[in-house]
């Protein structure tokens, strides 16, 4: 089929049996014309979750996955790895900024600088606010 690897060959069609292997085949619905049909949109999230997969390379573990829990699931996937590597890039630049600033001190903001200063400073001594 094709001259391709059949495990990363994907068959959009509205009939399980119109391509050779049938598990190579996603089911779509068939398009009627209708202006608010969002069938390709919805295959969207499908391939950006198997493009982004780190495991197996075979689509036919995606298109089962796909026909047993429907768009929704791989939608749902998709937005929840956007949601972890966001709080991983939050938390790898919070914890560089902590770094950097500790490895130069005078780099710290006027704030932080301040504390600092009222934390060493003996009781006492000087204004408290």
């Amino acid at each position: 089929m094709l001259g391709r690897d059949i495990d990363r060959v994907i068959a959009l069609d509205i009939d399980k049996n119109a391509a050779i292997p049938a598990e190579n085949v996603l089911v779509v619905t068939k398009y009627d014309g209708a202006k608010l049909d969002k069938t390709l949109l919805d295959l969207l999230f499908f391939y950006r979750v198997m493009a982004a997969s780190t495991g197996s390379k075979d689509v036919r573990m995606f298109i089962k996955a796909f026909e047993q829990n429907g768009p929704e699931f791989f939608k749902n996937k998709w937005h929840q790895a956007v949601k972890e590597q966001n709080r991983a890039v939050a938390g790898a630049s919070a914890q560089q900024q902590l770094d950097y600033e500790d490895s130069y001190p005078s780099r710290r903001s006027q704030p932080q600088q301040q504390q600092q200063q009222q934390q060493q400073a003996p009781r006492g001594w000087g204004p408290r606010w």
